[in-house]
């Protein structure tokens, strides 16, 4: 094989496909005509509530008494804007969230149960406001790949049933996905679609090895001048549509942001106990279809026929079939050039034994 064909592009499973994540829209930074008076801009001054909330931050620690007494007084005579004066507060505080720093002595009369108990609220928003901003930034780092690993193989939950397409090359049988040979659970998620997607394209056509040809997937363009090998449009939706029920990413629900007290009973969720656990199983398996939709799917498929174009076409004797055995990309050249009569042994025991190896 020359040397062009190896270092081909690799799939990267770790780009982020636009519309995942969006950036973020930076605003206009446009001077002002110098043919008009810039304006003065003064600071408006801080309310009374807000400088005294301000005031109970010291030494990066938030006073809960002092802020609970802030929020109390701020009630008792009635100051206007109270709710908006504790949401700007929180926001510009989030950040650097402060560390509640309980009194050394309490007095028990009423007013300082008050106060407690505003500055338990307040620290309870924080703490609230602090974990949701860590989870969007953990949510926008986490590469696709990640999320897609809280999924499992489900062989039984294919209820689709499909055919190859009955235009040449391709053979119009049934798409087989019971006879796909299952991978070893610890195999990363995305590898195991990879593997699977291989073993379903190399039964595609009835001439089996026409599936290595170069073809146009569906969404992408042609970079192949002359290349008129349009894959077809319904064969890759419908191996979509058999992956989303194989992973059990086919619910309704998992197209929803927001979880429910009613989603408690989903089959992903039902051996759980704990409502955090649940709710949190219910968020991964929402981003991992997000994924699996826009990015996921399309690189597995996309690496699949990659391999199937430099796999090499093992006929199993007697028959018209055969499979085909993946390049050995990661061993030595010593291994690869071995004697006639160990290679020809080698695929002699694969044809009794087909074996289909991981590949990342």
């Amino acid at each position: 094989m020359d040397e062009t064909v190896i270092k081909e592009e690799e799939i990267d499973y770790d780009e982020i496909v636009s519309g995942l994540f969006p950036p973020t829209e930076v605003a206009s930074t446009s001077r002002t005509p110098p043919s008009q008076p810039l304006k003065s801009r003064k600071r408006k001054p801080k309310s009374e509530l807000r400088d005294a909330l301000d005031r109970s931050i010291k030494k990066g620690d938030l006073d809960i008494l002092q802020a609970g007494l802030a929020i109390q007084k701020a009630y008792e005579t009635s100051q206007p804007g109270i709710s908006n004066e504790i949401s700007s507060f929180l926001a510009e505080t989030i950040p650097n969230v402060p560390f509640p720093q309980m009194p050394e002595n309490l007095d028990s009369n009423p007013t300082v149960s008050l106060a407690m108990m505003h500055g338990y609220g307040l620290a309870a928003q924080m703490a609230l406001a602090a974990a949701n901003r860590s989870s969007k930034i953990v949510l926008s780092t986490t590469p696709p790949k990640d999320f897609f690993n809280c999924v499992s193989d489900n062989f039984d939950c294919v209820k689709s049933e499909f055919n190859y397409p009955s235009t040449a090359p391709f053979s119009g049988k049934p798409i087989e996905m019971n006879l796909v040979p299952v991978m070893e659970s610890n195999a990363p998620a995305h590898v195991r679609l990879q593997n699977y997607l291989f073993h379903l394209l190399g039964k595609a056509c009835t001439k089996q090895t026409d599936i290595q040809r170069f073809w146009v997937i569906p969404g992408e363009k042609n970079y192949h001048l002359g290349n008129s090998n349009i894959f077809p449009r319904e064969l890759f939706d419908n191996l979509k549509q058999i992956f989303l029920e194989f992973f059990r990413l086919n619910y309704d629900e998992f197209d929803l942001t927001e979880y429910e007290e009613k989603f408690s009973q989903l089959p992903h969720l039902r051996h759980l106990v704990v409502p955090e656990a649940k709710k949190q199983m219910f968020e991964n398996l929402v981003a991992a279809k997000k994924v699996f939709k826009n990015s996921i799917f399309l690189l597995g498929f996309k690496a699949a026929m990659k391999e199937l174009r430099h796999a090499t076409f093992v006929n199993i004797e007697g028959t018209s079939g055969g499979y085909f055995t993946k390049r050995q990309r990661h061993l030595p050249k010593s291994l690869l050039y071995k004697d006639k009569v160990a290679e020809t042994s080698e695929i002699k025991t694969e044809i009794e034994h087909p074996d289909f190896e991981n590949s990342s």
